[in-house]
């Protein structure tokens, strides 16, 4: 399969486009953010966004996901993980 034809998607972070299997997908419901349950919207984030700090990503999902709290309430146990991991894999504080 050539490169025009993979499926892209843009990170709701960065808004940079990358191949579909290079991101992760998350979904929002009760102002936590969940893995996609395959039902309803979704949102796809690169590796880079997740490494940042934890205010400042916060801040740019409740802009970019139009969220009405001041704050998302909670990552979620998945997400939160996600970002551990992500985090010990290339050796950053987040």
């Amino acid at each position: 399969m050539s490169a025009i034809n993979k499926p892209t998607r843009m990170c709701v972070v960065c808004r940079g486009r990358f191949e579909q299997n290079t991101l992760l997908r998350f979904q929002t419901n009760s102002g936590k953010i969940l893995e996609f349950s395959k039902i309803g919207r979704s949102f796809y984030m690169c590796k880079n966004c997740i490494s940042l700090k934890e205010e400042k990503l916060v801040k740019l999902l409740n802009s970019k996901l139009k969220t009405r709290n001041k704050k998302i309430i909670e990552f979620g146990d998945y997400f939160s993980k996600i970002v551990q991991e992500h985090n010990k894999e290339t050796g950053t504080n987040g």
